[in-house]
């Protein structure tokens, strides 16, 4: 469903798309299909593991990539895919998201990685502290998309406006 409505708003002669995937994560988890898979491969049910196995963390970015791949194939030429992810390496592989392997393959033309936590109930809050803009600075494939430092407004904004500029500066800088 989500390819077609990417081939559909491509179709409109838009600059791109943007994927926020910060919204409504996790995007899969212990669908019938994703622990028959995960059983197949790794003759266990995964949800008999924590949800932070490496093995169960790997398959879920192991189906969630090939996405990418297809949704950047319903892209016109001169068209973007853009996604909005968790700014660190270790929050975005929580949700299956291998951001490296989208930058190197060349699925993806834009990151926005979000300085964010993620609170007992995963529920997304704003902390700039928590984006690692290094990490993404250092993916293989970088040069050829654009970083997009992202921050929310919610808080640090409000009560200390100066440190929230210069998180922003210090990144858009660089």
């Amino acid at each position: 469903h989500m390819l077609k409505l990417i081939g559909e708003l491509a179709g409109y002669g838009v600059d791109g798309v943007c994927l926020a995937l910060i919204r409504g994560v996790p995007l899969v988890l212990y669908e019938k299909i994703m622990v028959a898979g995960f059983k197949r491969r790794h003759g266990t049910d995964p949800r008999t593991l924590a949800e932070t196995d490496p093995r169960w963390l790997a398959y879920q970015a192991e189906v969630l990539t090939p996405f990418f791949q297809r949704a950047k194939a319903r892209l016109k030429k001169g068209q973007r895919l853009s996604v909005i992810v968790p700014g660190n390496e270790a929050d975005c592989r929580h949700w299956g998201f291998d951001v490296a392997t989208w930058v190197k393959e060349g699925y993806v033309d834009d990151v926005l990685p979000t300085g964010q936590r993620f609170n007992a109930m995963d529920v997304h809050e704003d902390d700039p502290t928590r984006l690692d803009f290094d990490y993404f600075q250092g993916l293989e494939g970088r040069r050829t998309i654009r970083l997009i430092p992202l921050l929310y407004t919610w808080s640090l904004y409000g009560s200390d406006y100066p440190a929230w500029r210069n998180h922003i500066h210090s990144w858009l800088d660089r």
